[in-house]
């Protein structure tokens, strides 16, 4: 009797050990090319198993999704839980979430870039996780705030832009290819040191930001029948309508009739402009760079100092992500579902950004206004602070966008640490 409960055990060990290998294989995989680009005979393929022997641990796809992502919020949340047992103060918890969280030993997590794949029970029992998450990070910075530990903020918004750096940093290395020589392993240490410490310098002062028109970057008329202006105007119409479903539900679960209809226009009209549902995305992803850019560029030409455009520009991003009329498409999975044209296209773009934010970093420093970070690294995990703005999981009045939007740049410059 007992032979047999050894063997049935040994069984169920296997059957755990297989299904975590299934589910962390999963991950990896929809981190670096997305739902649409993902398909469980390649996982199949991948782990050396059946179609068959999968649809032991799964039933579809959009269940392999729910698994990956209901994991990671697990396990996420037990890392929070245990930061919060070992004790410390709330910078020594903070820190200990952050590191552990991005143990390069450890298991990659899912971004939970793509929940709009999910049935609405499902999405509902991951949004729960998620809030669940939130709130205990959120309680530890409103316990520091409220002990004079931690400087003055909404907890709230720092815990969100915590985690959205967190979630960020497993598709990074898709993204930020002029920093893809920075080892992951001090991606956690630059979060540590960028949550707590901000880039600012002791004694320098940020005395004005400036907001950004983001007007002139689309299209304008010169008279009633310009059909020029009447084309321009229905692409930046389909691409903003896109990119916001995009953002709000993921780039698989939207369909290209959806875009056409939040413009009153046609699936057909869609073709006609930009071709396939991949097309549109690449477009979409082509003008939320030109957004990007156009950020640090009028920023550098202002009369601003160095450190006044950093401030300026993680507000000008923020406040891109809030304003329907804008709304950029945030970086989802990595590119690997792109053709190579388009992945050589839109890296070019990252690689310009990065050289741009990189000459206003150099400038910021040789003036004395920051404080010695490693630039490479910050780049990688910054870039992901603002997008949980445009994920859907957030709704905030427009008369609060100026606030949101100064919070979290106010934590990105100067941290949680209380000066």
């Amino acid at each position: 009797m007992k032979q047999a409960e050894h063997q049935a055990s040994q069984r169920n060990a296997g059957t755990r050990n297989r299904h975590a290998e299934v589910l962390a294989h999963a991950v990896h995989v929809l981190n670096s090319r997305g739902v649409s680009q993902t398909s469980l005979g390649q996982i199949a393929d991948d782990l050396g198993i059946s179609r068959a022997a999968l649809y032991y641990y799964v039933d579809d796809l959009q269940d392999l999704v729910f698994q990956c992502y209901r994991e990671t919020c697990i396990r996420l949340t037990a890392q929070m839980g245990d930061a919060l047992r070992i004790g410390g103060n709330e910078a020594e918890v903070i820190a200990r979430f952050i590191t552990e969280s991005l143990d390069p030993n450890g298991r990659e997590f899912a971004s939970l870039s793509e929940i709009g794949v999910l049935s609405e029970a499902q999405k509902d029992e991951i949004l729960g996780l998620y809030d669940g998450l939130l709130a205990q990070l959120a309680g530890v910075i409103a316990k520091g705030v409220s002990t004079g530990r931690l400087r003055p903020c909404d907890g709230w918004i720092a815990a969100h832009t915590i985690i959205s750096m967190i979630f960020w940093i497993p598709i990074s290395e898709g993204w930020v290819p002029a920093v893809r020589s920075v080892p992951h392993a001090p991606s956690a240490n630059a979060l540590v040191d960028l949550v707590l410490n901000g880039i600012v310098a002791p004694g320098a002062h940020i005395e004005k930001t400036r907001e950004l028109d983001f007007g002139p970057l689309f299209p304008s008329s010169k008279g009633l029948f310009d059909k020029e202006f009447l084309t321009l105007a229905r692409k930046e119409a389909l691409l903003r309508a896109a990119s916001q479903l995009f953002n709000q539900k993921g780039i698989d679960a939207t369909s290209l009739d959806e875009v056409a209809a939040a413009v009153g226009a046609t699936k057909r009209a869609i073709l006609h402009y930009f071709g396939d549902k991949l097309a549109l995305a690449e477009q979409a992803y082509k003008r939320a760079y030109r957004i990007y850019l156009f950020i640090p560029q009028t920023l550098a030409a202002s009369d601003l100092t160095p450190v006044e455009q950093l401030s300026s520009a993680w507000i000008a991003i923020s406040e891109a992500y809030l304003q329907d009329d804008v709304a950029p498409l945030t970086s989802r999975a990595g590119l690997g579902g792109f053709g190579k044209a388009a992945r050589e296209d839109i890296e070019g773009l990252s690689v310009q950004l990065t050289r741009d934010y990189r000459e206003i970093l150099a400038n910021a420093r040789a003036a004395g206004q920051l404080r010695q970070f490693d630039d490479g690294a910050f780049l990688m995990v910054v870039a992901g602070a603002c997008s949980w703005l445009a994920r859907g999981i957030f709704s905030a009045e427009p008369s609060e966008y100026g606030r949101i939007s100064k919070e979290i740049s106010d934590l990105l410059m100067m941290g949680l640490r209380h000066e």
